[in-house]
């Protein structure tokens, strides 16, 4: 059966997949892809606005995801540079080569959780680039991802940092630590 995914299709199956699975907020696309007919209701989610658009459209709360969390932490760092006196472009579209200009250098923003590794507190940051776009890496280091001020910020250029990942561990921070906190190379 065909079916027409129109936008009062995609509201009617998306009222029944929240529903059926048993929530009170939007559904992640890995959940809607459990139900029957689920992959092509995401596909047409996807096409139409996006999860978090139909979430308002429908008025329910939006999944937490890790990108959120990524983005919050991109709106924290841009902050304080404007507190700084820098002065901030964000980029203006998801995907793009990096998460901010400040000052006259591109930005990219990482934020880890820390997890215990060989009895001391580390951190990971993905990279994956073929090479560097940003000129510098601003590396949120969380130690406790439910207490938002408790955390270390190196801020590398990308000279200095790996295409794959970087990892620190806690108490010294080895060759790392010389970029902790380093707002003087963006002005």
């Amino acid at each position: 059966m065909r079916i027409a995914w129109n936008r009062a299709e995609i509201h009617k199956r998306l009222t029944l997949a929240i529903e059926a699975l048993g929530l009170s907020r939007m559904p992640t696309n890995r959940e809607l892809v459990s139900l029957p007919m689920g992959g092509r209701l995401a596909n047409a989610i996807a096409r139409d606005g996006g999860f978090d658009s139909w979430a308002d459209e429908i008025g329910v709360a939006r999944a937490e995801h890790d990108s959120r969390f990524g983005w919050e932490w991109e709106s924290r760092f841009a902050s304080e540079c404007v507190a700084r006196g820098f002065a901030v472009s964000s980029r203006d579209r998801v995907k793009a080569p990096v998460d901010m200009f400040v000052n006259r250098y591109g930005v990219d923003v990482k934020v880890a959780n820390g997890a215990i590794y060989g009895g001391s507190l580390q951190w990971t940051w993905r990279i994956a680039k073929r090479e560097h776009v940003a000129d510098f890496y601003a590396l949120f280091a969380l130690r406790d991802r439910s207490e938002p001020n408790e955390y270390v910020l190196f801020i590398i250029p990308a000279s200095e940092v790996s295409l794959t990942t970087v990892t620190v561990r806690d108490g010294g921070y080895g060759k790392r630590a010389k970029w902790l906190a380093r707002w003087d190379l963006l002005a």
